[in-house]
Parts: structure tokens; sequence; C-alpha cells
């Protein structure tokens, strides 16, 4: 999902703003913009995820990156893997837009004697809008875009009194 800075005059102020300013203060922004839109984020993702495993592949792993041009919200991206050892990146997808629950999947125990399992029943169905991250983002993106113009400008007017 992204915001587009054209309809908004705070938001094309902003990026015109960052172009210009040095590389400390750059990095000052990016860092207190950061650290304030990150916790917002992963709190929206907590509001929107229902099940445990939503809450450790796409709560635990929320991150922000901030840009001089740009806020990226990233949920289940990590390389790391689950107890199980099924690794996070591997899930994500089908965590948040569910699975095809129909599979059955047929095994034999020692004696010889055939099973059938369903390999996928603790998934929810598909959901092509997504379950957990992308109703989150919807709902959140207005408030990250008014925080990290409202975080650069109170960084840049600090930087300009000499604080």
């Amino acid at each position: 999902m992204r915001i587009s800075a054209f309809e908004s005059r705070e938001i094309r102020a902003l990026l015109v703003a960052m172009r210009g300013v040095e590389k400390d203060l750059g990095k000052q922004i990016r860092k207190a913009t950061r650290s304030i839109t990150e916790p917002e984020w992963r709190a929206e993702l907590a509001k929107t995820a229902h099940t445990t495993l939503q809450q450790r592949v796409l709560v635990a792993t929320a991150r922000v990156t901030v840009g001089d041009q740009n806020l990226t919200l990233k949920a289940g991206q990590l390389a790391s893997r689950l107890s199980s050892g099924t690794p996070i990146r591997e899930l994500t997808p089908a965590v948040e837009f569910g699975a095809n629950r129909d599979v059955v999947v047929a095994q034999e125990s020692r004696s010889g004697t055939m099973y059938r399992r369903h390999s996928r029943r603790q998934l929810h169905s598909r959901e092509k809008a997504g379950l957990v991250a992308y109703p989150a983002a919807a709902a959140i993106i207005p408030r990250i875009a008014a925080l990290w113009v409202a975080t650069a400008v109170r960084t840049l007017h600090e930087s300009v009194e000499g604080r």
C-alpha cells in the first residue's frame, strides 16, 4: 500500500525539505520517526491479530524502515525461525492470506497402517485482502504519515532553534 505525496501539501513539503537537510539532521529525523512509528505499527498489528501464530509471525517481527523519501512498514520479513524450525518468511503468506485447508496428506505408521491427515487446518481460509497486516496498514497509514511529518517538522524546528 502506498500513500501519494501528490495528494498532501504537507508530505510534499517534507520531501522537499528532506532533500536539503544535512546528513546528521536527516539521520536524527529518521531515527526519531522510526522510534515513534514502530510501536504504533506493532500496536495496530496486535489489534488485528487474533491467533498465536499471527502474533508470533507478524506482530513479533514488525519493523519500520525510514528513508529520506519513504517510510516502509514491514511484518513477517525476518529470516529467523520459529521453535519448530520453520523460517518465518515461509509462513508469512499463509498466515496473512490463509491457505487451502483441504490439503490431505497420507501417512503410514510403523505398523503399515495408512492415515489421512489434514495438514493446514490451523490456518485461515484464503482471504484475498489479507487478514492482519493489510487491514492494519490501511488503518494506520494516515496516522503514520501525520506522525512522520510532525516529527520531521519538530526536529527541523529544534535544530533551527539550536537545541
